[in-house]
């Protein structure tokens, strides 16, 4: 037969069925569905093409299992404890933790301790850890599925916009979101991982669960009117945020904070470079972009502190640990944007998906002010908030109350060295706003 004239494929055969050229996802999704309504396949099928139409658009954070959700063998634990565990479990592969979640050594693959059942006393844990894989919560599923197969990987560790881990991902939850739930027997409810025994009197209790959870759990009867998580009752009861170690008494249980987020200024204007030009996998990565020389100048009076020693990156890790000590966190001003041209200006950049900020500062219960960078990034955050917000310009902060917390807002100049303004001069202004928030005195 002629190359030219090749089999049409599935689609191209479906379309010819049915009336129009489909020009865009929805008109294809439209021609599945009346295929279907002439009985050209099945609902199942259509399920399972409108689930492989939809995936394209999906992120690594639609697919992932939470933080608290991830089962975790400590570096210290023994062969004995971790047999017992993998047995608890039934899973494969572990991720291997330095003290809490955010710090992950590797991946233990189970199936690596058969060598070591007969002679238990050669067991060295750090020697047979997998190396493991970090992504991005907003890494489309499709480019994870794709590095997953080519690198023979089934799980990867997702980090948040802070460079916290905030769950995991494996092969498994990309397939379902493709064919639907893969359901065995080792398959439970997993609604009581976020209620740990500590001990016959005392449980650990995740902020986010369900107060229904609760209830049903120890018997109690707590409303949800005006709360749905068992956080949001501590705060209720409280009337303000916890501190760590704080303990409150309701009704028949008594609370103790275990962790409280000490985070109190956000920071949007993100919009990176392309790729190629990034010098690490963290924000402001363009070692032509003044963000972490402006942060240098400001709380160490060094403009280099945070550029490594070459003078071609930055120092990564420093300046992740000193955002977290510091209570500074970053996000992107949007989850997704069309780039007109091949750079980061303000005006080459279409705004398609806002970021969702009644999301991002319910994680981040202490945090009473924002900061934007560049104009593009304070007209997005301005259409979140409420009309009556007083917008911010430099040197004269703005305010607001969303969702029945106060905001500060901050605009503060670019740290691109576009913007025609001297390094010490942007200087200044971000450390009159740290101050303010009381981050530096």
């Amino acid at each position: 037969m002629d190359d030219s004239q090749s089999k049409p494929n599935f689609f191209e055969r479906l379309i010819s069925r049915l009336s129009g050229e489909p020009d865009s996802a929805e008109d294809v999704v439209n021609l599945l569905r009346q295929a279907h309504e002439q009985e050209v396949f099945d609902a199942d099928t259509l399920f399972r093409l409108e689930k492989v139409l939809d995936f394209a658009e999906l992120e690594v954070r639609d697919a992932m299992i939470t933080r608290s959700q991830m089962n975790v063998i400590k570096e210290n634990d023994g062969i004995d404890r971790i047999v017992a565990y993998i047995i608890e479990t039934s899973h494969s592969r572990f991720p291997v933790i330095s003290g809490d979640k955010d710090e992950v050594l590797g991946i233990l693959h189970a199936k690596d301790l058969l060598k070591f059942m007969a002679n238990p006393e050669q067991f060295n844990l750090q020697n047979i850890l997998r190396p493991a894989v970090f992504v991005p919560e907003g890494k489309s599923l499709n480019s994870l599925l794709k590095e997953l197969r080519e690198q023979r990987n089934h799980m990867a560790i997702v980090i948040d916009e802070y460079g916290g881990v905030s769950g995991l991902v494996t092969f498994e939850d990309i397939i379902e979101q493709i064919v639907g739930d893969i359901e065995d027997e080792f398959d439970e409810d997993e609604s009581a991982d976020n209620i740990h025994a500590v001990s016959a009197e005392r449980w650990r209790i995740n902020a986010v669960t369900e107060i229904e959870d609760v209830n049903a759990f120890f018997g109690t009867d707590y409303s949800d009117e005006e709360a749905d998580t068992i956080g949001g009752l501590v705060i209720q009861e409280l009337g303000r945020l916890p501190v760590r170690g704080e303990k409150v008494v309701v009704g028949p249980l008594q609370f103790t904070v275990a962790r409280a987020d000490k985070r109190r200024l956000h920071m949007l204007g993100s919009f990176p470079p392309p790729r190629e030009r990034w010098k690490m996998d963290f924000y402001y990565p363009n070692i032509q972009n003044d963000m972490w020389r402006i942060f240098g100048l400001v709380f160490f009076n060094d403009r280099e502190h945070f550029v490594s020693a070459d003078g071609k990156g930055f120092r990564e890790a420093a300046i992740r640990d000193f955002l977290g000590d510091k209570g500074i966190a970053i996000s992107d001003t949007a989850h997704r944007i069309r780039r007109l041209q091949g750079n980061a200006a303000d005006k080459s950049l279409q705004i398609l998906e806002p970021l969702e900020l009644a999301a991002l500062l319910a994680r981040l219960p202490r945090c009473h002010a924002i900061l934007t960078t560049g104009e593009l990034a304070t007209r997005t955050l301005l259409t979140l908030l409420p009309p009556d917000a007083i917008a911010p310009a430099i040197g004269k902060p703005g305010r607001a109350v969303f969702q029945q917390r106060t905001l500060q807002l901050y605009r503060l100049p670019s740290s691109s060295r576009a913007y025609p303004l001297a390094l010490a001069k942007k200087a200044e202004s971000y450390r009159a706003c740290f101050a303010a928030v009381g981050l530096i005195p």
